[in-house]
């Protein structure tokens, strides 16, 4: 996601892992939070992964089902933010769908495999963010050479995408958004429920993140718990740095915070072991 600031003002615990552009509109919105609805969705997209075409089309990129990688709003944008001009509801299904169902590929088998390994529900979450952590790391997409297509300050990549430069290269490039794609396709195929979130102040900037619902979680240092949907329980992971799963330093939280009470922060719950196309999408107004 992006802002106008060269680190996006986001909190120091986050400056060394600058986020990316989703859209300089993350600036121009007040949305103060009064209620959490659930609505029932149906997709009907045909996708395999990775994508092999991206096609320019009126300034965007499209894969090859029609997604815009190059924009997170509208009915095409990756992460799906409706309406364009008041964020209100995202459906990144849209994006994480290439990896799901009959599309399971790389990063659904890299987090069976954590769920093989482990058979705690916190020790797998930890790992997966660790892993997640120090196999992508943090780059603008305009300075991305493992994108297909340049010279865009935003291109989302699919969790498949992302995980097949990790094993081939050893390490994947990518900035928030890929990061939090990556990290919730993995928590699901391991059992671990999650949420992905976009959100954004009108001073800091934007960000993309995934949280996971761990109620009972206490690894020995402070956790912060937030509620979503009237649940609470569920701790950050940030997969952009190295912040330990649950752990929120004091700047991050505060811009977290003004994201929610001044500017907006919309999220999507994702199951464990999810693989169907309807799923229900939260969304805060």
């Amino acid at each position: 996601m992006h802002g106008g600031a060269d680190y996006l003002g986001l909190p120091p615990a986050l400056r060394s892992r600058r986020c990316s552009d989703v859209s300089l509109k993350l600036l121009r919105f007040t949305l103060p939070i009064v209620a959490v609805l659930l609505l029932a969705i149906s997709l009907n997209i045909a996708c395999a992964t990775p994508s092999e075409n991206f096609t320019p089309v009126d300034g965007e990129v499209v894969d090859d089902w029609g997604i815009y990688r190059t924009n997170a709003y509208g009915e095409r944008g990756y992460f799906m933010v409706l309406p364009e001009d008041n964020p209100q509801t995202m459906y990144p299904i849209i994006i994480i769908n290439e990896s799901l169902g009959p599309y399971m590929d790389l990063a659904w088998q890299k987090g069976l495999e954590f769920k093989e390994q482990y058979d705690s529900v916190e020790e797998r979450a930890e790992r997966i963010l660790e892993y997640v952590q120090s196999y992508v790391e943090y780059k603008y997409d305009d300075e991305n050479p493992q994108l297909p297509v340049s010279g865009y300050s935003e291109f989302a990549r699919n969790a498949d995408e992302t995980m097949r430069s990790i094993l081939e290269e050893g390490i994947a490039y990518g900035d928030c958004e890929d990061h939090a794609i990556l990290l919730a396709t993995m928590y699901m195929a391991a059992g671990v429920r999650c949420a992905i979130v976009a959100m954004a102040d009108p001073y800091m900037g934007g960000h993309a993140t995934v949280l996971v619902y761990l109620p009972g979680y206490n690894p020995g240092y402070p956790v912060h718990f937030f509620t979503l949907d009237g649940e609470w329980g569920w701790v950050m992971a940030e997969a952009t740095g190295d912040i330990p799963l649950g752990y929120m330093p004091e700047d991050y939280l505060m811009y977290v915070e003004n994201c929610m009470n001044y500017g907006f922060f919309v999220y999507y719950i994702l199951e464990p072991n999810q693989t169907t196309l309807t799923p229900g999408a939260k969304y805060i107004t």
